[in-house]
């Protein structure tokens, strides 16, 4: 069995920390690693249960089943019952052990954690904390060991916030649990917590000897083609993957401003998801974010108590998600007599990404008292497929984004006098090659030309059927 140095004590000692976070960028070889301790320490030792968790069930197949097959097919044959490839949900040992395979996309499946010995949840970033707590509440023996890998993503995500920098969502105030740049530096640490030991591990694809030379050269190009994606595969550091939504950003102090048309917007949430209710005020081709409020599992008083400390205008509408219907008739008798009325924003197929591309027409400033709105503008990003761009799928759910889009659903997109390379939806009619757009540009011209003509014609004929016809005989 080959083995990386890197991962060589994680490997060889035993585990004696609750927690393990394994956070490396892109072919670290941290879940081969993990793969093989499961294996060796764990599966063929002794009779023991071993859960490898994902968010979705299906993308176990290509990827920590098929991780799993491949490792046993190699190193251990004939130490498993039946063949494998028949069955993903489990893999059984000849010794009595057995590897299961279970997803947050089927709760139920979860209570089959009883007397697990050793879980991993792989792509823990995928998760969320409330999966993560659930989780832990039902790997109830003490001695139960949790191993998390994740390639390191935004520093919004709970596994950042909770193992790392503890950020509290209504006062702002910062906890540092584990620098980044302690993290980085010494690679091994070991932190105790109220839920045990917890010992993190950093790898980056140097720390794999069986990776390819051009692997590594294909990492490295992303220095200069997307530096923010370099970062996070080549580097192992904490950042944003993919290309950023929002680019055209200025932060200031616009706490007093009064100027420019004011548009509200609310995004409702639940337990899990959070509230946000902004302030957006419009003027010429600036958009302003000027206030918000982002909390999360609030009753409905609690929700309306917020409205009023919010400070809106008698006679002002707020435009609302239509995924609570129930919620928001409850609320409007409660903030009528505040003079609050509530307006559902239109949705519907492509509303999102056209809301996306409204908002981006703008120049977008930021009060610098609106941090979970920064926040959520300068991390969110496309999501990738295959290496393909997504234009209507993102990394994160941003409330305020959303909020936003709501507010300002009945806006005309911002387009500058004498700019037609876009149409009035935000998409781009002109290529971004000059050769290309001067050839679109000119047969859109001869269109206009054409359609014009033909309309002329049109009209021309209209009118002599009017004319009067001489009657026979005259």
């Amino acid at each position: 069995m080959k083995i990386a140095p890197r991962f060589a004590p994680f490997l060889l000692e035993k585990l004696t920390e609750r927690i393990v976070v394994m956070i490396g960028g892109y072919g670290s070889g941290k879940s081969m690693a993990i793969a093989q301790k499961l294996l060796i320490d764990y599966a063929l030792r002794k009779k023991t249960k071993i859960a490898i968790i994902r968010k979705v069930f299906g993308t176990h197949v290509n990827s920590t089943y098929s991780l799993m097959k491949r490792l046993i097919q190699d190193e251990c044959p004939n130490k498993v019952v039946g063949k494998l490839g028949k069955n993903t949900n489990s893999i059984q040992f000849s010794n009595g052990s057995e590897i299961i395979f279970l997803a947050l996309d089927n709760p139920e499946k979860l209570k089959s954690l009883d007397n697990v010995e050793v879980a991993w949840i792989e792509e823990a970033s995928e998760i969320y904390l409330h999966d993560f707590t659930e989780i832990t509440g039902r790997l109830r023996t003490g001695d139960t060991k949790i191993i998390l890998s994740s390639n390191p993503l935004t520093t919004s995500n709970w596994l950042y916030r909770y193992f790392f920098v503890w950020e509290d969502d209504k006062t702002g105030e910062k906890t540092t649990i584990v620098s980044e740049d302690e993290f980085y530096s010494i690679k091994d640490i070991i932190k105790e917590s109220d839920i045990g030991g917890v010992k993190y591990h950093h790898s980056t694809v140097m720390d794999n000897p069986f990776v390819t030379e051009d692997y590594i050269k294909q990492l490295r190009a992303y220095k200069r083609t997307d530096p923010f994606k370099y970062e996070v595969a080549f580097k192992g550091k904490f950042g944003v993957l993919g290309e950023r939504v929002f680019e055209n950003i200025t932060v200031g102090d616009y706490s007093q401003m009064r100027e420019g048309t004011q548009y509200l917007g609310f995004d409702l949430g639940d337990k899990i998801s959070y509230n946000a209710l902004v302030d957006v005020r419009i003027k010429g081709q600036d958009l302003y974010i000027v206030n918000e409020w982002y909390d999360k599992d609030m009753t409905i008083p609690e929700i309306a108590d917020e409205f009023r400390k919010f400070g809106i205008p008698r006679g002002k509408t707020v435009w609302n998600d239509t995924n609570f219907p129930q919620t928001i008739n409850t609320l409007k008798p409660m903030l009528s007599g505040d003079g609050i009325s509530f307006q559902n924003a239109k949705k519907g197929a492509g509303s999102v990404q056209a809301g996306i591309q409204k908002i981006k027409s703008y120049n977008i400033h930021i009060d610098k008292r609106c941090r979970h709105t920064l926040r959520e503008f300068k991390e969110l990003a496309y999501k990738e497929i295959n290496g393909i761009k997504q234009e209507d799928k993102y990394t994160l759910d941003p409330h305020t984004v959303d909020a936003i889009r709501y507010a300002i659903c009945k806006v005309q997109m911002y387009v500058p006098k004498g700019d037609f390379s876009h149409d009035y939806t935000g998409q781009t009619l002109y290529s971004d090659n000059p050769m290309v757009a001067h050839l679109q540009r000119e047969k859109k011209m001869q269109e206009r030309k054409k359609n014009t003509t033909n309309a002329k014609v049109g009209k021309q004929v209209a009118l002599r059927g009017r004319v009067k016809q001489p009657l026979k005989g005259e």
